[in-house]
């Protein structure tokens, strides 16, 4: 009788630690494709793992198949509740915003008063130069910012930094009285402030540096952030095709990359790849140089689908 007690005890035991096993590793996903993993500590940016910038037709179920170091996220689709889910599968989750163009889809966009700094289309459709160092603007980014820092978000990720690049060398009439470059070092770090001062230095504050990576150089705009990300530094994506990044170009870009690892800032790189021999070597070069690679598939540049869970695993 005593020994089938014990038995039964055993059982029971070990039922519990399965289930206490699979709760942390997040088994209970049940696809053979999810990478079992603890999920990530918060204390500093993991080692080796990769990131994951995703935009449109954001699914939970394909992010938390497995953790990343940092997500970038639209924040308009996730609910706060998915948030909390996604946000136990990395170190930190920035919230998505356009800076340095309005867009038409946004709850802002038929405002007056936002109607009045916004000007001719940019290359995207739907998307329109803006007036990024208006007092309206900064407000409007600002009440978004702290809408999403509300919600639970470990900082946001300002979009197109290199707008103030493209307004320099355009200089349309209505960009005229100001100096465009100048005027997104100001905006940028009156948001960084105004935010840090709301919510504490460990708000994260990651921008798009794009082709304005020369403003990396400045001290006031390298100290008005935490870290930054660049698209296509070493490849380019046309119609799903890889081609070269003009040498030139990703010199200059990876010099101003490198500067800012050396002064304590994180560094995120979003290449397109095609496969996952592919993601393995690029990850491999980011981890070397200190940043945090995105293995974006060539066939989602668009960030419709987040990498393979298996790249650079």
């Amino acid at each position: 009788m005593k020994k089938g007690i014990v038995i039964i005890s055993l059982l029971m035991a070990v039922s519990v630690l399965v289930f206490v096993i699979n709760m942390n590793y997040g088994s209970s996903l049940g696809t053979e494709d999810t990478v079992s993993s603890p999920y990530v500590e918060k204390d500093s940016v993991p080692s080796q793992m990769p990131a994951v910038y995703y935009l449109n037709n954001v699914s939970v179920r394909e992010l938390t198949k497995t953790n990343w170091s940092i997500i970038v996220v639209e924040p308009e689709e996730l609910s706060s509740s998915e948030l909390q889910v996604v946000k136990k599968h990395s170190w930190k989750t920035l919230a998505y915003i356009n800076l340095g163009y309005a867009e038409e889809w946004r709850s802002y966009f038929n405002e007056p008063a936002i109607k009045s700094i916004i000007h001719e289309s940019s290359e995207y459709e739907g998307e329109y130069f803006v007036e990024y160092w208006n007092p309206i603007w900064i407000d409007t980014i600002q009440d978004l910012a702290v809408k999403y820092l509300r919600e639970g978000y470990d900082g946001v990720y300002f979009d197109n930094i290199d707008a103030s690049i493209t307004l320099d060398e355009q200089r349309p009439s209505w960009a005229s009285s100001v100096d465009p470059v100048e005027a997104m070092i100001e905006t940028v770090c009156e948001l960084s402030s105004n935010i840090k001062s709301f919510y504490g230095d460990e708000v994260l504050i990651i921008v798009n540096i794009g082709g304005a990576y020369s403003l990396l150089y400045n001290d006031s705009f390298l100290n008005c952030i935490d870290g930054v990300l660049r698209e296509e530094l070493w490849s380019v994506s046309v119609d799903s095709t890889l081609i070269p990044q003009d040498k030139e170009e990703a010199q200059n870009a990876l010099d101003a990359l490198v500067y800012a690892v050396e002064r304590g800032k994180i560094v995120i790189v979003s290449d397109p790849v095609s496969d996952e021999y592919e993601a393995s070597l690029f990850c491999g070069k980011c981890w070397d140089l200190g940043f945090i690679p995105v293995p974006q598939p060539a066939w989602a540049y668009d960030y419709t689908r987040p990498p393979p869970v298996t790249w650079c695993r």
